[in-house]
């Protein structure tokens, strides 16, 4: 019974390792934009040795390998949490859109950021297509409600490809990180520029 336990301690510790040291990787890429991180500082971030680093991870290529997928996985799992708008105006919607998507961006730019950094990875490349498809899908159903009742001044199409365009992660860096608008800030600018370009008066 005690080796059963010893063994499984030994299980959960190295767990926890290898979980260090793919923190200690996403840290860096975080702090540099780059995945160019050699073993031994990834080693000292997460506070092991050089020779415990390369006991579960054979290089620095499969560590970072390890870290792009962890990376990879989380960013599949992306989405705000929204509420239900089946039933609410369209304009209300796509207000409550810009607000729950720039709420994301917020929430996990650094996230973000350190993904942006890895993007030759065919994987990180896959679930970035899928985020990318999952919020113009949710734009989409919104616009083509308020297209069916008459209430675009533009063509649906046009509305898709503003919408896509100024509710990514690049635009919400632009607004608030390089122009320091606050998040508040942020979302009323983008939300009454889309509306006023996008939406009839009677929509209101």
């Amino acid at each position: 019974m005690a080796r059963a336990y010893s063994m499984d301690r030994r299980s959960v510790q190295r767990e926890q390792t290898r979980a260090r040291l793919i923190t200690a990787v996403h840290a860096l890429i975080i702090e540099r934009g780059s995945i160019e991180v050699q073993m031994a500082e990834i080693a000292e971030r997460a506070n092991v040795s050089v020779r415990t680093a390369y006991n579960h991870f054979a290089s620095s290529d499969e560590l970072l390998g390890a870290a792009m997928a962890a990376i990879t996985e989380e960013f599949a799992q992306l989405a705000p949490d929204t509420t239900d708008i089946s039933d609410t105006p369209p304009r209300a919607a796509f207000r409550a859109f810009i607000h729950d998507w720039y709420g994301l961006f917020a929430v996990e730019s650094d996230k973000l950021e350190a993904m942006m950094a890895i993007r030759e990875s065919e994987d990180f490349a896959a679930a970035l297509v899928e985020a990318r498809k999952l919020r113009l899908d949710r734009a989409t159903d919104i616009l083509t409600r308020a297209a069916e009742q008459g209430l675009l001044r533009v063509p649906l199409r046009d509305a898709q490809a503003m919408t896509y365009c100024a509710t990514g992660f690049a635009s919400w860096s632009a607004l608030v990180p390089q122009f320091g608008l606050s998040q508040e800030h942020a979302v009323r600018v983008m939300t009454e520029t889309l509306t006023r370009a996008l939406f009839t008066d009677k929509s209101d």
